[in-house]
């Protein structure tokens, strides 16, 4: 035999009519909204490849190659080379993004995703140009592990690692 000890320990809170009406009607425009603000794939991955165009765009135009390169060819070389291996990670990035865009996913989410894409894209090409690098390496890490904690934090994923619901036993 089993008791339930939460009906005898807790009382329902008495609430009026208006106030359950109310309430159930901002739930209503709640799930309404979270409808209506889900974006769809191909808006997501329009806007994350204009923005990230646009950032490659203004960080080619800020950013102008350093006096490194003549005068010290051999380590403009090596900042060159780390660029390369940034632009190759940002590419599978991008390419992972536009896969995930084809889920579902909050408009927080998706908002993060792509903030985050475009400022990984700018900070590479600023560390291609060898300006700012400092700024440039900081922006690139910082967003890069933002979107590696949104990754972990996204639970609407319908892909192979999303999280399946375990079913209690019923013994």
């Amino acid at each position: 035999m089993r008791i339930d000890f939460t009906k005898s320990f807790f009382v329902e809170p008495q609430v009026s009519r208006a106030r359950r009406v109310h309430s159930s009607a901002a739930e209503a425009s709640l799930q309404g909204l979270d409808r209506a603000s889900a974006w769809s794939p191909r808006l997501l991955r329009f806007w994350l490849l204009l923005g990230c165009a646009a950032s490659v765009a203004v960080a080619a135009i800020v950013g102008e190659p350093s006096s490194l390169l003549k005068a010290d060819p051999e380590l403009a070389t090596l900042l060159r080379g780390m660029a390369v291996l940034k632009a190759l990670m940002v590419s599978a990035g991008l390419g992972l993004l536009c896969w995930r865009f084809a889920h579902p996913a909050t408009p927080r989410t998706a908002a993060l995703y792509v903030v985050t894409a475009w400022l990984v894209t700018g900070a590479t090409v600023l560390i291609w140009q060898l300006t700012w690098l400092p700024l440039a390496a900081l922006v690139f890490h910082v967003a890069g592990i933002t979107a590696l904690l949104v990754a972990l934090a996204d639970r609407n994923s319908e892909g192979p690692t999303a999280t399946r619901q375990v079913q209690p036993d019923p013994r």
